[in-house]
């Protein structure tokens, strides 16, 4: 079926652009994301099929716009703006065409006529044939994203309706999460209990990902979106750019390079995938490789206002002043303020080996505008003191009189590190592999944190990956009260400590 539908896409693709260059006089190199026209002949180009491969041939040109807008439209708060895009105009135009339930559902979504809509999905569910699992779920329901009020209640209902697996009413559940709620930190709390029920699904992952990513938990995203092969959210080769970014933000290096160089692969050509991987050479000092990079970036004009900044400052790096000064004189993009500064210091001619310049971090270095980042979230106490201790551990300090790390594997990292039998605050590891469960509380009406803790510290789950690493607790808390003290006391493998905040005057 594969085979026959790429041989039918192949011949309509020609077929349009026979029609468009007969229309217009001029070829579609590529589809336009801006070209109604081309659209228009794409239509055209469908209904010549006639009979079922028409039918079979829409619904496969459908699928490929609506994936268009679902990986470039983080929400549908602006319907109006939508409905004026090529790719929406499309699909309404040929939705309307089409007797399959999903696809009506579809028109009748982007029409703001939301009973029919609903009423069309469910027909659609009632009438699927094949298997309900979250393949399925992702594809044909997360394109409705944050729909209308109402819209995820409507269908976990429709889902309770027809006894389908409580799984997908799980998935329901969390896309209803990451599309509506208040909040970047209430989306991560829901994400996060519904992850202890099915901590293996790759698009709870990825919803858990994403939100971690919007509230610029760089560590967390990272390590969910690992988990992820095949995107529902996104194109791979944005999952691969999302990837880079966080890595970046997390100062690992060498997985940024290979984050990049794997959206290299993908799309050359694609929004700031070369400058960011030749930025990321930059930042490991490979200076050369940098350069060829950033080289291609202005032989093709990309993304100019950084790759020519970054081009500079590799040329400054490697010592070649005297062609980043030539190069000032007549740049494709200006050049910023600091970079002519410091080309004013450097001599008029190159110097005789490479000067390992620091690289400078500025707003002109790399972009990431794939995202729409929600800001102003609400941080508890406790998460400050959460970010406080992993600020520290990842910064090599020592935190409760020892040198601790992060707990970090490949798909898992330890701030929020989630169980089945809970979420643990931060896990974190000495030098000799032995873990520690960390349970931070923000004053001393926590008379339980002794329990949590000894619950964690004997869960199946924690006792099998410490395998014959020792376990610890530590409790940190202000002003703990003295049954905890007593309890912690009596338990060889728990430390309490006590934080306090303090202020002196000094004028």
């Amino acid at each position: 079926m594969g085979t026959n539908i790429d041989k039918l896409v192949s011949r309509c693709n020609e077929r349009a652009n026979a029609l468009f260059f007969k229309q217009y006089g001029r070829k579609a190199v590529a589809v336009p994301e801006d070209d109604e026209p081309w659209f228009l002949a794409l239509s055209e180009a469908i209904e010549q099929c006639g009979g079922k491969q028409e039918d079979d041939l829409r619904q496969h040109m459908l699928s490929d716009a609506l994936d268009h807008i679902v990986w470039n439209w983080d929400s549908y708060d602006d319907i109006e703006q939508l409905q004026k895009l090529p790719h929406m105009k499309f699909i309404l135009r040929e939705s309307s065409k089409t007797d399959d339930a999903y696809f009506q559902s579809i028109y009748y979504f982007f029409r703001g006529k939301n009973r029919s809509c609903i009423s069309y999905l469910r027909r659609f569910v009632s009438e699927y044939r094949k298997e309900k699992d979250e393949e399925w779920f992702g594809l044909h329901f997360l394109p409705f994203k944050n729909a209308y009020k109402g819209f995820w209640d409507s269908v976990d209902r429709m889902f309770r309706e027809y006894k389908l697996s409580p799984d997908l009413r799980i998935l329901c559940c969390a896309a209803k999460a990451y599309y509506t709620s208040e909040s970047n930190a209430e989306a991560v709390e829901v994400l996060c209990s519904l992850m202890q029920k099915i901590p293996d699904s790759p698009m709870l992952n990825e919803l858990l990902g994403f939100a971690y990513y919007r509230e610029g938990r760089w560590q967390n995203a990272a390590a969910y979106l690992e988990n992820v092969k095949t995107p529902y959210l996104c194109s791979l080769c944005d999952l691969w750019f999302y990837k880079g970014w966080a890595y970046g933000k997390c100062r690992e290096t060498l997985f940024e390079i290979q984050a990049y160089e794997k959206c290299r692969e993908i799309d050359e050509n694609g929004a700031f995938v070369l400058n960011n991987l030749g930025y990321s050479y930059y930042k490991a000092h490979q200076y050369q490789k940098a350069l060829e990079i950033f080289e291609i970036c202005l032989e093709r004009k990309l993304d100019l206002r950084f790759s020519v900044n970054n081009y500079v400052s590799t040329l400054i790096a490697l010592g070649q002043y005297k062609k980043a000064k030539q190069f000032a004189k007549n740049p494709p993009h200006k050049i910023a303020k600091y970079l002519l500064e410091k080309l004013k210091t450097k001599p008029d001619v190159n110097a005789k080996q490479t000067i390992p310049d620091a690289p400078e971090l500025g707003e002109t270095t790399m972009q990431n505008n794939r995202f729409a980042v929600n800001a102003g979230t609400q941080f508890s106490s406790e998460r400050l003191l959460e970010e406080e201790l992993e600020e520290r551990m990842n910064k090599g300090l020592p935190v409760f009189g020892m040198n601790l790390k992060m707990y970090r594997r490949k798909g898992i990292y330890g701030r929020q590190f989630i169980i089945p039998e809970g979420r643990l605050d931060l896990l974190a590891e000495d030098a000799k592999g032995n873990l520690y469960v960390i349970e931070l509380k923000k004053d001393s009406g926590y008379d339980n944190a002794y329990e949590q803790t000894v619950r964690y510290l004997e869960s199946p789950t924690m006792q099998k990956l410490s395998g014959k690493r020792k376990l610890y607790g530590i409790i940190c808390l202000n002003d703990p009260s003295n049954k905890l003290i007593q309890a912690v006391k009596k338990d060889t493998r728990i430390r309490l400590f006590e934080y306090q905040i303090s202020y002196s005057e000094v004028l």
